[in-house]
């Protein structure tokens, strides 16, 4: 009985330990199993982050490059302005130092055929000869040459800000003209949405212990103090990961801990060959790892109890639960960083569908996010806009451009859209991202800085013109007035009458024109005052009445109520008296005329004035406004320049709606 009790005890340990050597080893297969699935998360997650910093920095440099060219033609303007200033008025040489501070350039130059420096804004330079410095050389030799009448030298592409210059010679009469600018290679642009600031922003983030760009010749951008790293083409690993261009990852040392690095190829034509080295913590991985064995170790100690088992298996689940969660942050620490974008970014799937849509790109096309993702692109914007129709269809590896789209308040949106590809391991398509810069605020500027370097030309030319015509004016009606009150006809005397009085009609018409065209071009002294604009309005007002009921028009005030506005009174007096007059005459017999004012979404003050008379026919529309364009037969074609230029002195526009009533807009 003693013997059978042996045997069987005998039997249940070794039925025990055969059950616990299964459990051990389906116990520690799963672990392993678990620590290969966790590594292949941890690695997915770091190469989407990876590839969503390469996107972003392609387009960055594209979007830099395009800018930088901007920029460079604006130079180009104004050096073919001073080249027909000096033209104009050689003596304008000795005012180089002047028109170098007016137009921001570090220095102007005018020499001769020979190379010689004649007349500088430096004027410690006159008579030396131009040094031999490549791109300035050249662009003096395309001109001295005949190969160009205007030549410009502009500074090698970089993704790092820095300070250079660009060079552009101009050919003039009076020899060649040489402009010299510093450009800061979009240091604002690349400091708040650049590389650098992706790099800094992703490389702070829980669980990236560092964000490199590294390049031949060694760390061009660190998320952090990175210390030595070894050099590209010491390291094959890195070596084949820049040749072969594919998203490639290890475990490697990094200051003594051991990090999941993830590595691509960055090309552009800023770095002909580059690399992003993205290094994850392993900390939670080798904590969960170790953790993992360790309750392996108890499991075999007290491996009969299946309590301690499934106690066991709880702590393991808990702690993938964790994991999840650790792997869940990251994916939202992605979302985050398109989010903050200031680029509207827009990204499809394989087959078209709307997977992101982030908050910039919501506010510039008016659409919500919950409206939009899940849908066909094509069904949201089926005129492909933003390119992202055509790279399903196409092989391009980017598609880039500018567009002009409408606002609902008919405000022109003007855009620069780049567009990629998103391709799947084996190279087949799996969808494509679009980012979307908002250029309306630049172009404003542009458009503003010509029609004040167009305003300065005139106001110089105006001065001269006034005076000319003012002299003979006064000369004229000082002859005048003595013929009145000296010489008396015996004959004809009602016809010398008539002469006399239509030789003083024509002078003050001419005075009329001479002063118009001086407040045209020079501009007056903005002295802004906050007003009631509906009292304002209504004082207005209150001077053409005489001229709406002689017409029997009916003239409809609407102004929101407690509206305080900063202007010039007198100024926007003459502003708002000149549209009213046009919409009166416009209205004709019966009519109506309406002026509406009311405050934005936007926080800026609106004033609309319109009629009900017969529309401004297309083909002059965009004519309206400028100086000497009339269709009056006495008009002198000044009224809605003078008051364009005024509501530009206010910082604000006047433009013209389309449709029907004809309406004028103010906004301040």
């Amino acid at each position: 009985m003693i013997s059978d009790f042996i045997i069987r005890r005998r039997s249940v340990l070794i039925i025990a330990l055969l059950f616990g050597a299964a459990i051990l080893i389906l116990a520690y297969s799963g672990v392993r199993s678990s620590r290969q699935n966790m590594l292949k998360l941890l690695t997915a997650d770091g190469e989407s982050l990876l590839q969503s910093l390469i996107i972003s920095a392609q387009n960055n440099v594209a979007a830099s490059g395009i800018v930088e060219r901007a920029t460079a033609e604006h130079l180009v303007d104004i050096a073919a302005l001073i080249s027909r200033l000096i033209d104009i008025n050689p003596a304008l040489q000795d005012s180089l130092e002047v028109l170098a501070r007016r137009y921001h350039l570090e220095r102007i130059d005018i020499t001769d055929s020979s190379r010689l420096i004649i007349a500088s804004s430096w004027s410690e330079t006159v008579g030396d000869a131009i040094s031999a410095e490549d791109d300035l050389q050249a662009v003096l030799d395309s001109v001295l040459t005949g190969r160009a009448e205007i030549a410009i030298a502009t500074p090698q592409p970089s993704v790092l800000p820095r300070e250079d210059y660009v060079k552009v010679a101009v050919n003039a009469n009076v020899g060649v003209v040489l402009l010299q600018a510093l450009t800061r290679k979009l240091t604002d642009y690349q400091e708040s949405l650049g590389i650098g600031y992706l790099v800094r922003q992703l490389g702070g983030q829980r669980g990236v212990n560092y964000v490199v760009l590294q390049s031949d010749s060694g760390i061009v951008l660190a998320s952090r103090s990175v210390g030595w790293m070894v050099a590209v083409e010491a390291d094959t690993f890195l070596s084949e990961a820049v040749i072969h261009g594919r998203m490639v990852s290890r475990i490697h040392q990094f200051q003594g801990q051991p990090v999941l690095e993830v590595v691509r190829a960055f090309k552009s034509d800023a770095l002909p060959s580059a690399l992003f080295r993205l290094g994850m913590s392993l900390e939670s991985y080798q904590e969960l790892y170790s953790s993992s064995l360790r309750q392996l170790a108890i499991l075999s100690v007290v491996l009969f109890v299946l309590g301690l088992v499934g106690s066991w298996a709880a702590i393991s689940s808990r702690k993938l639960r964790r994991t999840a969660t650790s792997l869940q942050e990251l994916e939202n620490i992605t979302n985050e960083i398109i989010d903050s974008l200031e680029a509207a970014v827009i990204a499809i799937d394989r087959t078209g569908k709307i997977t992101i849509f982030n908050p910039r790109a919501q506010q510039l096309f008016s659409l919500s996010a919950r409206a939009v993702l899940g849908r066909p692109y094509s069904a949201i914007f089926a005129d492909d806009k933003l390119f992202l129709g055509q790279l399903s269809k196409e092989t391009a590896s980017v598609l880039r451009g500018e567009v002009t789209l409408t606002r609902e308040n008919d405000e022109p949106l003007h855009l620069l859209i780049s567009a990629v590809p998103i391709h799947a391991a084996d190279d087949t398509f799996s969808g494509a991202v679009s980012l979307v810069y908002d250029l309306t605020d630049m172009k404003r500027l542009q458009e503003s800085v010509r029609t004040s370097e167009r305003l300065s030309e005139l106001g110089n030319l105006a001065a001269g013109v006034a005076h000319e015509i003012r002299n003979p004016l006064n000369a004229i009606s000082i002859a005048t007035q003595r013929l009145r009150h000296e010489f008396k006809p015996v004959d004809n005397v009602a016809e010398y009458e008539n002469f006399l009085k239509t030789i003083t009609a024509e002078i003050d018409r001419l005075n009329a024109i001479v002063r118009d065209f001086l407040a045209l071009a020079r501009g007056g002294k903005i002295e802004k005052v906050f007003v009631d604009l509906k009292e304002y309005l209504n004082n207005i007002a209150s001077l053409i009445r005489l001229e709406t009921d002689k017409k029997d028009i009916s003239l409809i005030i609407d102004v929101e109520p407690a509206l305080q506005v900063g202007i010039d009174k007198l100024e926007m007096k003459k502003v708002i008296l000149n549209l009213l007059r046009n919409a009166i005459e416009a209205a004709g017999r019966q009519g109506s005329v309406g002026i509406k004012a009311h405050k934005t979404d936007t926080g800026k003050v609106e004033i609309r004035v319109s009629n009900s008379g017969e529309p401004i026919p297309a083909e002059i529309q965009q004519r309206i406004f400028q100086p000497y364009f009339t269709t009056k037969r006495e008009g002198t074609g000044l009224g809605l320049a003078i008051c364009q230029r005024i509501i530009a002195d206010h910082g604000g526009r006047l433009e013209l709606l389309p449709g029907e009533p004809t309406t004028f807009r103010i906004t301040l």
